[in-house]
């Protein structure tokens, strides 16, 4: 049985179809689970702190070898105090989704104080690993962390949304056009980043490693582009046609069935 908030939906949200799954906001095990991360990393910390200076105060101790733990023992403990002063500021970010119904033409998002209703063919952009998303009436919607199974809504957007967007915009770079990805520009002769532009003949390898789009000149080791991805807006699509415009001929793109993915990690081959 669907939760009750998905009860009562507006005639636009049944126009989509019968949902296929459904997703709920679990706040409260989210907000335990935060506390879990926090509290270990803190732990975590103190604990090489305290040994560092434990082992660095202890009298029989060889001064250089209590010198060095201790150093180590600082770095450490600084890393994990700092891993969990950023989860506290990744928790700031909270999305305004109380549900996500998926259907078979879009998804229905259950808010706070409304429903959005966003058919496929209206998502404009996608950010975050898929976590927003934004109609081209430009209503965005941030789903948070505590929505069940949240990643599997993320694929879903891109696999029902790569195959428009990427033709989109093939057919602006085909007319001469301009495209922007948020920080990114591609033209038919090159991709740039702001200032820095590569000339596509001469990229290496366009890869997503470290959350960060990368492109490597040819010859080279370091990444001239290094972008972080999520302030990438459809990067499903900018990978889709990056690799179509590094292809000789390039013509139109058509996306097949194992193209609907989402950015993955790759290892740099250069």
């Amino acid at each position: 049985m669907p939760d009750d908030i998905f009860v009562n939906l507006p005639q636009k949200a049944q126009d989509l179809g019968p949902p296929r799954t459904y997703h709920r906001a679990r706040p409260i095990r989210a907000r335990v689970l935060l506390i879990a991360r926090i509290a270990t990393r803190i732990v975590l910390g103190a604990l090489f702190i305290g040994l560092g200076i434990a082992v660095y105060l202890a009298p029989d101790e060889n001064a250089v070898t209590g010198t060095v733990v201790l150093l180590l023992a600082l770095l450490c403990g600084t890393m994990s105090l700092v891993a969990a002063a950023r989860v506290v500021w990744r928790s700031r970010r909270q999305g305004t989704v109380r549900g996500v119904a998926v259907c078979p033409g879009g998804l229905i998002c259950v808010l706070h104080d409304r429903v959005v209703t966003a058919p496929w063919d209206e998502i404009a952009s996608i950010w975050d690993g898929g976590r927003r998303f934004r109609t081209r009436g430009g209503i965005e919607v941030t789903m948070p962390d505590s929505l069940d199974d949240w990643p599997a809504v993320a694929d879903v957007l891109f696999q029902e949304t790569i195959q428009r967007l990427a033709v989109c915009a093939s057919a602006v770079i085909l007319g001469g056009g301009t495209m922007e990805f948020g920080p990114v520009t591609v033209t038919r002769d090159a991709i740039a980043a702001g200032p820095r532009r590569v000339a596509w003949a001469d990229v290496g390898n366009v890869l997503v490693a470290g959350g960060r789009l990368i492109v490597v000149r040819a010859g080279e080791r370091l990444p001239t582009l290094m972008i972080p991805l999520a302030e990438v807006p459809n990067p499903h699509a900018l990978l889709a046609l990056v690799d179509r415009l590094r292809e000789g001929g390039f013509g139109s793109i058509i996306i097949g069935p194992g193209a609907a993915e989402p950015p993955e990690e790759q290892a740099d081959s250069s």
